[in-house]
């Protein structure tokens, strides 16, 4: 199983992420939060409990997996996985990361580069159709900003890496 794909433990994690993206040539210009309608374990969050926190990331994780698939598919059509390995300009660049709020609630973080040949505005009919397909998708609406300053968003979307409520970051772009 490649890096990417799997849970990233938190050890100094904040500066490891940044340090990446900034050695990377990803260059985000949308910002993306997603909710999560409920906990993935039920009623159930337990954020110290090393186990509990893993299936909570796996569950998670697995719901970012299929967001991506579908946002790849609607941007990049249906032979998308093809056509990245060909060019990595056809490939969806988004990175995320899980923080669970005061209230419990589960939330995504993400950073996204538009694909070139969309606007900003088809993009975002597109994340919000994607991510509506998944089973613990909220309703609530989402926020989506313009980054102009990519190494305050990183930095702003890795505050809690360090800390208890974080449990996190996903990345399935080659960055």
């Amino acid at each position: 199983m490649d890096d990417r794909y799997k849970y990233h433990p938190l050890v100094n994690a904040q500066v490891a992420v940044v340090q990446q993206l900034q050695q990377s040539s990803f260059r985000p210009n949308l910002t993306v939060n997603l909710t999560l309608r409920e906990s993935p374990l039920g009623h159930r969050t337990n954020l110290w409990d090393k186990g509990l926190t893993q299936k909570q990331f796996g569950i998670i994780e697995d719901c970012f997996s299929r967001f991506y698939n579908h946002l790849a598919k609607a941007c990049y059509g249906r032979n998308w996985k093809r056509l990245s390995k060909k060019n990595n300009d056809k490939e969806l660049k988004i990175f995320g990361t899980i923080e669970v709020s005061k209230n419990q609630q589960f939330h995504l973080h993400c950073a996204a580069l538009i694909p070139e040949h969309l606007t900003e505005d088809e993009f975002i009919k597109r994340v919000k159709r994607c991510w509506a397909k998944i089973y613990y998708a909220s309703n609530h609406v989402d926020d989506f900003e313009i980054i102009y300053y990519v190494d305050g968003w990183i930095s702003y979307i890795s505050k809690h890496l360090n800390k208890h409520d974080s449990l996190g970051y996903i990345s399935y772009s080659k960055l």
